[in-house]
């Protein structure tokens, strides 16, 4: 019923306008990726702010795990049945404060906290800031996201896309996706295969999300610190980050942010307290494209 009524609700909207005098134009923002996108803020370093309360938070999110049906746990939401596939399962899509996840035994929580703050200081209220948080720890783009034997996780994605927008849509409202920001790589990088065709994947998986709009888009550029020893690792290293930035230069309605200088910890992951430097600089990449690229 709420598919239905969500694509009625589009068809008649076109996606772009409130559906009534009184709905509101929620612009949402897509965060997708490995464990970078997961962050590593949790509930005891986490620091509340005003904004918090007043950004919503939708989640679909989960740990890699090859030998799961879905290929998936830790699932947060948790969905009806969580023995059963994740396509087979109810879950629940009810929005959060701006805060961090709680998937199994962990609370998880990055970028998009400082991104949702700072989207809410300088678009206001109005804007009604909605983040859309998709992420798979070690994941990679090539056998993950979209060349899987079992369920892409960009089809999953947009699943969770249109299941969000189905229930805002529900309550008279028009989600309107505004932006997408994908921090990912450092699984392709094991596979010489994966991280050569690096780009030509990021190219699918920008044009699925996109759906022929011209969308903004963030490239969050990988980083180790030092870089791998290994001469074969080091090359699938740099295939992936020069393919990262070819895709950036092909495309006029995308930019690349670098994390090159925020403290990780294990010298892969954003260090917590990095989070809010790279949340910062991926709104404003994002907002310098707002003039000549839209949804």
């Amino acid at each position: 019923m709420l598919k239905r009524l969500s694509l009625a609700l589009t068809l008649s909207c076109l996606g772009v306008a409130p559906c009534s005098a009184t709905g509101k134009l929620i612009h949402a923002y897509l965060f997708a990726g490995q464990s970078n996108t997961l962050g590593f803020i949790n509930n005891s370093t986490y620091v509340p702010a005003t904004a918090d309360s007043l950004v919503r938070l939708y989640p679909e999110l989960g740990n890699r795990d090859d030998a799961s049906l879905d290929m998936s746990i830790n699932d947060a939401p948790a969905g009806d049945m969580p023995s059963l596939p994740r396509w087979r399962q109810v879950v629940p899509r009810v929005s959060m404060n701006l805060a961090p996840v709680t998937m199994g035994t962990s609370s998880r929580g990055g970028s998009e906290i400082q991104f949702g703050r700072s989207a809410y200081q300088v678009l206001g209220p109005a804007n009604y800031t909605t983040i859309l948080k998709c992420a798979f720890g070690g994941s990679g783009l090539e056998h993950h996201w979209l060349h899987s034997p079992i369920w892409n996780f960009a089809d999953r994605c947009m699943m969770f896309l249109e299941d969000v927008r189905a229930e805002i849509e529900a309550n008279g409202d028009t989600l309107l996706l505004s932006g997408f920001i994908w921090y990912q790589g450092e699984t392709d990088t094991l596979d010489p295969a994966a991280a050569s065709v690096y780009e030509d994947n990021l190219n699918i998986l920008v044009t699925k999300v996109r759906r022929g709009t011209s969308l903004p888009v963030v490239i969050t550029r990988i980083h180790f610190d030092p870089p791998p020893a290994n001469p074969v690792a080091l090359e699938n290293y740099s295939l992936v980050r020069a393919a990262q930035e070819a895709y950036v230069a092909s495309d006029p309605c995308s930019t690349l942010v670098s994390v090159d200088d925020i403290p990780k910890v294990n010298g892969v992951h954003i260090a917590a307290d990095g989070s809010a430097i790279l949340g910062r600089r991926q709104f404003n990449a994002l907002y310098r494209l707002i003039p000549e690229c839209q949804p």
